[in-house]
């Protein structure tokens, strides 16, 4: 496990020039993005990166960009994001853009009925293979989150297969 701490060190220093510097541009990047998706003066989840170890869960699967948790009592909502996504500003923003669209559906009461072109489904069927793993997907992506990713997708000029797959 040493190791690949070690190694992903070298990844975020290589990207990035040194570990502050991520962590400035993830709060930054968080905030910019929490206030176009989720509203202005929603507080925006906190942003840290986890070991490349934990990118695939505990047990094990495809790799992953990010993860969301919501607030829990006093623990505030947090994204997580992996090395995997680090070295690239573009894909580490559409990590984080899909995240906060998860910090969107638990904080939201807003209503969205789905909507989004039936290609959507096509992509999420490309990406995922085979009905058991869009299955798993999708019980971890629902209909409300699937519209407001699609909408976030145009806003930000996002490709949408980039965004359905990093997260």
């Amino acid at each position: 496990m040493d190791d690949t701490l070690t190694e992903d060190h070298r990844k975020v220093v290589g990207a990035w020039g040194s570990e502050e510097a991520l962590h400035m541009f993830l709060e930054t990047e968080v905030q910019r993005l929490c206030t176009l998706i989720c509203g202005a003066g929603v507080e925006p989840p906190r942003a840290e990166v986890r070991p490349s170890f934990l990118s695939r869960g505990l047990l094990g699967g495809k790799l992953r960009g990010g993860e969301y948790e919501p607030k829990d009592g006093s623990y505030k909502a947090t994204i997580a994001v992996f090395p995997n996504v680090c070295s690239d500003r573009g894909l580490l923003s559409t990590v984080l853009a899909h995240e906060l669209v998860h910090h969107w559906e638990t904080i939201s009461e807003e209503e969205l009925p789905p909507r989004y072109p039936p290609e959507v489904d096509e992509t999420i069927k490309e990406i995922f293979g085979s009905e058991n793993a869009e299955r798993s997907w999708r019980n971890s992506h629902s209909e409300k989150f699937i519209s407001k990713g699609w909408l976030v997708t145009q806003q930000l000029g996002i490709p949408v297969h980039s965004f359905l797959a990093n997260g």
